[in-house]
């Protein structure tokens, strides 16, 4: 799923993308901050909704590819959102 919207602010390890009057908390990697515009323009991120007993969770990429390795990693067994996204911080898909 692609999210469409403007940049609203950037944590640690996530950014928050305001469509439709609502901001999405998006985890993502390091490497993505360095492709994000300034705060305040629209940004295009593709996203991946995690539902977990506890928690709903949205985990976001830049490039396509790195959205494409993501969902292939999550699809290991034992390997969860956390886990892939740590591994693509390490090493983007788009290399």
């Amino acid at each position: 799923m692609q999210k469409k919207g403007t940049l609203e602010e950037t944590g640690e390890d996530y950014i928050v993308v305001e469509a439709g009057g609502i901001g999405y908390q998006i985890f993502t990697t390091g490497q993505t901050f360095q492709y994000l515009p300034s705060v305040g323009e629209e940004v295009k991120v593709y996203t991946y909704l995690h539902v977990r007993e506890d928690a709903i969770l949205l985990f976001g990429f830049v490039h396509e590819k790195d959205y494409e390795v993501f969902m292939r990693l999550i699809n290991v067994k034992g390997i969860g959102p956390r886990t892939a996204l740590n591994m693509l911080g390490a090493c983007s898909g788009k290399e």
